[in-house]
């Protein structure tokens, strides 16, 4: 009997080669990465097919098969891998094939424009990219009203989960997952989406991409997603040129920015940029430099340092021209890794059985609420008496800052502070933040008065009508919320900005009280008439979300900020722009005009204050001394002196006229997000992320 002689057989559904070393013509062969028949080139190019044993089903699949509910189309859904949104994942079989798959479906009923969109996008473009380092789509369209696409089942861990330490583990996935990447270029499609959660390990160690929702053609012409989706990827593994908006932009770099961005948060164990928020995070992805991963792990050699930098540098021409020289980077490292003991392959894969299971990226969304751990400042912030703390007593007439004292605090369990607002006349004080609830309290004892619940997320912004009768509110579940102040009551709500990750970040009432402007994520200000809700105008320009919306007393002139670095002014009446300012290095946080109108202060992430004339539009000083990201600024009535608050935890004054620094008040120990001046300059109260209250004055 002549030996078994190697064959070359090809596989009926995904095409993919296979030597199989001793061929055996008796024997039925399967493909060993989706269980299709294997069968000679010769019979595959003739359409014919070839005898096969037929194999006994799954135990679990005939179990499943059972319930008819479980039973859809030619598919017998198993169990349930990942739910998000409009969206559900099976781990399937494929009844006409015998394979498994992992099945994603979409209900229209339940899903957005935007959720359909991106859904088909992903189907088209990875059905478009065939490379061991992808997972294939097999199949994908319409039936019943219900939106598929079936999948490789990808039987191990993401990234994300599979608990990598050792760096020379860490480099060789990304290089594969590069090798994948790589191939998508060279067929004009770019990811956009590169994260940890979207890199899967088998239980062989194979690396596969997945999630092509958000991939763009690299064809300019081509049609593309638009920025009604809200912000183009995941906020902590963002290019700079996406955290800024700059869709157009996006191209080879963008991938290799991000995915140095994950090889770091794998061997960091935490994200490159963190924040509060996601707005946080990507200003900081926009402005800030990348920091060294030796600085968090002195065992990654310098050479792969260096490549993380390069990869993640700010400016595209600074990167890694595409993730085919990035790959090709991080391979000599691994032939010089200078110390490091390579792992080999089967170790990677005993890891990831630890960790075994799908997890599909499509459906697992960042959380705009989610805590993140905040990265040391340039310096530390105050904590007790010391220089800047020295009381002056040669502050402006009127107010005294060295006089200034902590008059009273409270501590509120589970109320964490984003925005605070007094009413006109002072007696009461509205506080709001991530427990969705809004409490009024009394402006003079600091007593609870009532507490006011209706948002579904966390709430940005409040405001009191000039009459202090109304109560506007506005946040994270996109609703705009008119409150009776009397009886707590709610009067209206509507949802005007296009949907987002933040929602309605800002609003301001008119001076006469007839019109409501917000800014939402969706980058534009918007006007309301109060009595009717109907939308007055709405005013494009800022590239980014609108974080703070202020009218300038006599009603006339509107300043909005904006994630994207600039103030911009705008004729309330005709709803046009009158001018852009720059000079921000980093997201505008939060405005405020003088009682007089005739300045204007900004702040936010570059830790500066900015005071600008809005009659010149020109810059008239700024102030610096924060430590860290400034989140609210004030102007106090009865003097020439700006309060700040920020990260660095301080309460800060500032004499305007000298444009110095002349108070920091310490006694938060968290970041202060929320800052309210009584119209009387009587008290300013402060909020802390760690639900404490704080009210200041100087008598």
């Amino acid at each position: 009997m002549a030996a078994p002689e190697p064959m070359v057989l090809v596989c009926s559904s995904c095409r993919r080669d296979h030597l199989v070393t001793d061929f055996d013509p008796a024997k039925s062969y399967t493909c060993t990465d989706c269980a299709a028949t294997l069968t000679t080139r010769t019979v595959m190019e003739a359409g014919t097919s070839v005898p096969t044993v037929e194999e006994p089903l799954p135990d679990e699949v005939v179990e499943a098969r059972k319930d008819p509910q479980k039973v859809w189309r030619e598919f017998v859904l198993v169990r349930e891998l990942g739910r998000g949104g409009a969206g559900v994942v099976f781990k399937a079989w494929d009844t006409e094939l015998g394979r498994w798959v992992a099945l994603k479906t979409l209900h229209p009923n339940a899903a957005s424009v935007e959720d359909l969109a991106r859904f088909r996008r992903e189907g088209k473009m990875a059905a478009r990219i065939d490379h061991p380092n992808i997972a294939p789509i097999y199949d994908f369209g319409e039936a019943n009203g219900i939106h598929f696409i079936a999948m490789k089942f990808v039987d191990g861990s993401t990234l994300e989960k599979a608990g990598l330490t050792d760096v020379t583990t860490a480099v060789k996935v990304i290089r594969e997952a590069c090798r994948g990447v790589a191939h998508a270029h060279r067929n004009g499609i770019i990811h956009r989406d590169l994260k940890p959660q979207n890199i899967m390990i088998d239980r062989q160690g194979g690396v596969f991409v997945l999630d092509f929702g958000l991939a763009k053609p690299l064809d300019p012409q081509s049609p593309t997603l638009t920025a009604t989706q809200g912000y183009m990827g995941t906020p902590a593994f963002m290019s700079p040129e996406q955290a800024r908006g700059l869709l157009k932009e996006t191209d080879k770099r963008t991938d290799v920015y991000s995915m140095g961005a994950t090889l770091w948060s794998v061997l960091a164990g935490r994200h490159p940029h963190t924040g509060q928020s996601a707005a946080d995070i990507m200003v900081r992805v926009a402005s800030e430099p990348t920091p060294s991963i030796r600085s968090i792990r002195k065992d990654v050699p310098s050479a792969l340092d260096a490549i993380l930098l390069k990869a993640m540098a700010k400016e595209r021409d600074d990167r890694h021209p595409s993730c085919t020289e990035l790959g090709d980077a991080l391979e000599e490292f691994l032939k010089n890794p200078k110390g490091t003991k390579p792992r080999s392959r089967a170790w990677l894969a005993a890891s990831v059985l630890l960790f075994a299971g799908l997890a599909v990226a499509a459906f697992v969304h960042w959380r705009p609420d989610r805590r993140w751990a905040r990265p040391p400042g340039p310096g530390p912030a105050p904590s007790g008496p010391g220089p800047a703390e020295t009381p002056k007593t040669d502050g402006p007439p009127g107010f005294d800052p060295g006089r200034v004292r902590e008059l009273r605090s409270v501590q509120i369990p589970g109320h964490e502070i984003r925005c605070a607002a007094f009413s006109p006349d002072g007696r009461l004080l509205a506080t709001a933040g991530k427990d969705r609830q809004i409490r009024m309290w009394d402006g003079g004892n600091g007593s609870e008065v009532r507490t006011l619940t209706g948002h579904a997320g966390t709430v940005w912004s409040v405001a009191f009508s000039p009459d202090g009768r109304t109560l506007a509110s506005v946040g994270e579940d996109n609703a705009v919320r008119l409150w009776n102040v009397g009886d707590g009551s709610e009067i209206r709500c509507w949802f005007g900005h296009a949907r987002s990750n933040f929602g309605t970040m800002s609003v301001a009432f008119h001076p006469e009280g007839k019109l409501l402007a917000t800014g939402g994520d969706d980058g534009t200000v918007r006007l309301w008439k109060v009595d009717d809700r109907s939308e007055a105008a709405t005013l494009r320009g800022h590239g980014l979300g609108v974080t703070a919306v202020a009218f300038r007393p006599d009603g006339k002139e509107l300043a909005s900020g904006s994630n994207d670095m600039t103030v911009r002014l705008w004729d309330a009446e005709a709803g046009t722009e009158k001018a852009a300012l720059q000079g921000h290095t980093g997201g505008v946080w939060c405005i405020a005009y003088d009682p007089a109108g005739k300045m204007l202060a900004s702040c936010g992430v570059d830790a500066t204050i900015r005071v600008w004339s809005p009659s010149s539009a020109k810059e008239i000083r700024t102030l610096a001394g924060h430590t860290e990201m400034v989140r609210r600024v004030a102007f106090h009535p009865r003097a020439q002196v700006l309060v700040s608050a920020g990260d660095d935890t301080t309460v800060r004054l500032w004499d305007l006229a000298a444009g110095k620094e002349v108070r920091v008040l310490a006694g938060h120990v968290n970041p202060v997000w929320a800052l309210a001046v009584a119209s009387d300059g009587s008290a300013f109260v402060t909020g802390a992320a760690n639900a404490t209250l704080r009210w200041w004055g100087d008598r």
